[in-house]
């Protein structure tokens, strides 16, 4: 199978992270306001759940600039400016980075392109350490930031774009996208799976290049797709692509639709007909709310940082500390935890940038992680100078009595995806 550059960085569309974009139309429908607000604000404090500042830092600020795709086709989206302005607010208000605060640019790009080439211009001309990454475009500013020589690290950008796979100057904070496209197939088969059908949407042309990817890493999981099929979100029902899938003999179903409303509806519409496969959810494509409603009696699936709902670890404990209050309404819990983590990952490379940080000394930071989690968020990150690096861990997840529950704790599960030509 051979696919150009430019069709791989459009395969986040068509690999179920589509579901991602499409978070914010989730139909849990909740969504809170961020603690801080506008396209391109700056802000080196700010309130946390409400509490006061406390321990001021005085050190040399480090310069931070997050670029977001918080609107646009999809709708408007909170989790990234909430979980990145609390996180900015705790950290300096305990001190900073080794008494350094953290001063932050955040710039909504609204999926446009020309607003996110803005953005990283207004990035480098304002010396940051890092860009943090939750664009949904971009690629628009890659070759910009990579001659600027100003690492990328991911907040919600590793398990979407296959930049993190491609450019050794994107630094991912979670599983990558080939191993996301691998797990769906390895979770099928946890759960006794033979057979897999696959739902994919129908509004973006690049969502049928799902098929022989999925096609790809079926045989070495011992899979085998009977069934593959398009989608609309706007349909009226799914009988007969439930019915498809069901005479296929298909006991594994991922669903990656342009909704969230819409893989509920589908499996609502199959469970109608007397078809109730396994659901595989990747990356929180099955949201919480959903585990209860008809045709999700049985989940699998996986998450590509930290299970959200665990709370093991001293890191996960602050995650929770700091988060929960709005992990109650937010959108997409799976990002949250995938943002704070980028965000850890920040501070655990910034630690030694002394008092005169450089964009040197954040590489270094990044080149000698040498399979850290920080601190039980990610799963082990290993990046090598000079080339991409692919994060082949993830976390496996499944229904119990309606909640997720990790299937190994806060342990990841890390495999070896067989390469694909052409990728």
């Amino acid at each position: 199978m051979s696919i150009t550059r430019g069709s791989k960085l459009r395969l986040l569309a068509a690999v179920g992270a589509i579901a991602i974009v499409a978070g914010a139309c989730s139909s849990s429908g909740k969504s809170s306001s961020p603690t801080t607000s506008g396209s391109g604000s700056t802000s080196a404090t700010t309130s946390v759940n409400g509490s006061a500042t406390t321990v001021q830092a005085t050190g040399t600020p480090y310069k931070i600039g997050v670029i977001s795709s918080d609107s646009g086709p999809a709708g408007t989206y909170t989790d990234i400016s909430v979980t990145v302005h609390n996180w900015v607010g705790y950290t300096n208000s305990h001190g900073g980075i080794n008494g350094h605060p953290v001063a932050l640019s955040y710039y909504n790009d609204q999926t446009n392109p020309a607003l996110a080439v803005s953005a990283a211009q207004s990035l480098i001309n304002d010396h940051v350490l890092a860009v943090m990454d939750a664009s949904f475009v971009n690629n628009a500013f890659e070759k910009q930031v990579d001659a600027a020589k100003i690492p990328v690290i991911s907040l919600d950008g590793s398990g979407q774009s296959f930049l993190y796979v491609t450019d050794p100057n994107f630094f991912a904070d979670s599983t990558t996208v080939l191993a996301i496209i691998y797990s769906q197939l390895y979770s099928a088969h946890f759960a006794g799976s033979k057979t897999y059908a696959l739902l994919y949407c129908s509004e973006n042309p690049n969502c049928a290049q799902a098929v022989p990817l999925t096609k790809a890493y079926a045989a070495p999981n011992q899979i085998q797709v009977t069934y593959t099929g398009a989608v609309s979100a706007a349909a009226p029902n799914y009988t007969a692509q439930c019915l498809a899938a069901k005479s296929s003999g298909a006991t594994a179903m991922f669903t990656a639709a342009a909704s969230s409303s819409a893989i509920e509806r589908i499996a609502a519409n199959c469970s109608a007909q007397g078809y109730d496969p396994v659901q595989i959810t990747a990356s929180g494509t099955v949201p919480d709310a959903a585990l209860t409603m008809p045709g999700f009696s049985n989940v699998v699936g996986t998450v590509n940082t930290f299970p959200y709902f665990l709370n093991t670890t001293q890191a996960t404990q602050l995650f929770h500390q700091v988060m929960d209050s709005y992990l109650s309404s937010a959108q997409r819990p799976t990002v949250v935890a995938a943002v704070w983590t980028g965000m850890a990952e920040f501070g655990a490379v910034a630690a030694n940038a002394g008092d005169t940080p450089t964009t040197q000394a954040i590489y270094s930071g990044l080149y000698g992680l040498n399979g850290s989690t920080i601190g039980g968020l990610a799963p082990p990150l290993t990046f090598k100078q000079g080339q991409p690096n692919q994060v082949n861990c993830f976390y496996q997840i499944k229904s119990s009595n309606g909640k997720y529950v990790a299937v190994n704790g806060d342990q990841s599960t890390c495999v070896n995806p067989p390469a694909i030509p052409g990728l």
